[in-house]
């Protein structure tokens, strides 16, 4: 009894650490793109795919071994809406060349605004995009 609880619990607090995750994303890419910056940047992104691969690992523990099996869930269309987004998601984030597009431009130069991270007076990179490909 205590154990569908506990995932719950778990499963919940995932959920609202990923939303948090995201919020810190969205406040530093408004800030100035710098080295110290874009390390903040790079932390919150590896506490959100955390957070998401929590949420879907203890989400398919939840619906294959506890609550109410995986015949109420897989005949379920809202559920069966929730899967159709996340796999997308997850194979989006798996298919880049590098662990984040942003570490190219902190990198190998291969972004056109990464001199813009050594300049001394403070240039903005360009908000629209992080690798400016």
């Amino acid at each position: 009894m205590t154990l569908p609880a506990l995932l719950a619990f778990l499963h919940h607090v995932a959920a609202f650490t990923l939303v948090a995750a995201l919020a810190v994303e969205f406040v530093l890419i408004r800030e100035e793109i710098t080295l110290p910056a874009a390390r903040r940047l790079l932390l919150a992104d590896l506490v959100y795919g955390a957070a998401a691969g929590s949420v879907l690992a203890v989400g398919l523990l939840r619906v294959f071994f506890f609550e109410k099996g995986p015949y109420y869930y897989l005949h379920s269309a809202p559920f069966i809406a929730k899967g159709g987004q996340a796999g997308p998601a997850a194979a989006s984030g798996c298919a880049q060349d590098s662990p984040h597009p942003l570490a190219d431009s902190l990198g190998a130069g291969s972004c056109r605004g990464a001199d813009l991270l050594r300049r001394p007076h403070g240039e903005r990179h360009r908000r629209s995009c992080l690798t400016c490909a």
